[in-house]
């Protein structure tokens, strides 16, 4: 009958930014210790494996799900963090891509910024911003310092949500003066 079927249901967490190890570096024993220089620790460690098995995903939570409610309806869950989502996402649609591209993933009152190259990552971080002017200052400092290594480079907005339309905005008319300056730096925005 189908109320005997098992169904599944994928948890993303999105509060809480996450460290990064790489595999040949992960100790399982101290996933504490690799999230006390960044974030305020929530109740519950987990950890992801990125689908290439180069990185672990070290991130935080606060219970507020009843897993035996779960398990009472015969629900199986799996939790992830969403950098495993969206790492797994980019580098997937990035392997033959031999420049530089900049991921701009918003949050409220904050963004990622993943680069990468090819399909590895070079560099992830979060920034806190209050408003436009300083999502400004950390995309051209991120931008900054791959400056000269490509011929060309992208900047891709992932997603396209009406809260941040002034953000996606800021690529065109004057305040894109900087940007123009690098002829090669292409946009897009996925939806």
């Amino acid at each position: 009958s189908k109320s005997n079927k098992q169904k599944d249901l994928d948890l993303i967490y999105f509060d809480s930014v996450p460290s990064i190890v790489p595999f040949e570096f992960f100790d399982e024993n101290s996933l504490d210790k690799y999230l006390e220089t960044n974030i305020i620790k929530g109740e519950n460690t987990l950890f992801d494996n990125s689908f290439d098995n180069k990185l672990k995903i070290v991130y935080s939570y606060n219970d507020f799900i009843d897993s035996n409610l779960f398990k009472k309806e015969k629900i199986i869950f799996n939790q992830k963090n969403y950098f495993t989502q969206l790492y797994d996402f980019i580098i997937n649609n990035n392997s033959n891509q031999s420049y530089i591209k900049f991921y701009i993933n918003f949050h409220k009152n904050s963004f990622d910024v993943f680069v990468t190259k090819s399909n590895e990552l070079i560099l992830f971080n979060n920034f806190k911003i209050n408003n436009e002017n300083e999502f400004l200052y950390y995309l051209f400092f991120v931008i900054k310092n791959f400056e000269g290594q490509e011929k060309s480079n992208e900047i891709i907005f992932i997603g396209n949500f009406e809260d941040y339309i002034d953000y996606y905005e800021l690529r065109s008319e004057e305040h894109t003066s900087e940007l123009q300056s690098r002829p090669h730096i292409s946009y897009a925005v996925f939806c």
